[in-house]
């Protein structure tokens, strides 16, 4: 019984090592069917610009160095959609190649932005550690910070940005920090939250 068990685990992981960066349909973001139509500014591999011209799904088997910074049409690549889609033996393997953290899509947005809104402390821990810029911002001046204001119980994530460098009082381009996010968004426990740490921290011009 044992054995069948352990033939049948490695069975089940070898199928998902091997399994195409083709998009499923019960995902809660969708890759675009245009993903391999990748801004080659980023990538030097011509084998996945031919690949790319045919609208082919490849297999992270044959994803390089190269190529993993690849972006499609939205300005995303491997990476911000294995974020997007949850999938993390897709994220850690597209790391082990090499993936640039702090690439931003057309919005602006980081992985780590995606990661915040993802509420995956995991991939978060991940990506600090691998050197994502903690206070990084997209076009509309958020932080991953001010993302966590939309998170009904984003404290920890919160707590973690902070601890590694968050800037509690940065401001989007509206003038807006991550507690003026939560009280648009009348998320209480946020409010609650940030106000506490608001309470704790000086502001730049105090010194």
């Amino acid at each position: 019984m044992l054995i069948f068990l352990l033939f049948f685990a490695n069975f089940s992981f070898a199928q998902e090592a091997s399994l195409y960066l083709e998009p499923s349909t019960n995902k809660q973001s969708i890759i675009s069917n245009d993903f391999y139509q990748f801004d080659t500014r980023h990538s030097n591999d011509t084998n996945i610009k031919s690949e790319a011209s045919n609208n082919i799904f490849t297999p992270i088997e044959t994803v390089s160095e190269k190529s993993v910074n690849a972006s499609d049409k939205l300005g995303r690549t491997l990476l911000h959609w294995s974020i997007i889609n949850k999938d993390i033996f897709l994220f850690f393997n597209t790391l082990k190649l090499g993936a640039n953290v702090n690439l931003a899509d057309h919005e602006g947005k980081t992985p780590l932005h995606m990661a915040v809104e993802a509420e995956s402390l995991e991939m978060i821990e991940t990506l600090i550690n691998h050197g994502a810029i903690v206070n990084a911002r997209d076009k509309q001046g958020l932080t991953p910070l001010h993302n966590t204001a939309l998170l009904p119980q984003g404290m920890l994530i919160a707590d973690y940005l902070i601890i590694y460098g968050a800037a509690p009082f940065t401001q989007d381009n509206n003038g807006r920090t991550a507690l003026d996010w939560a009280r648009i968004n009348s998320n209480r426990p946020m409010m609650a939250y940030l106000s506490g740490v608001e309470r704790n921290f000086f502001r730049p011009e105090d010194y």
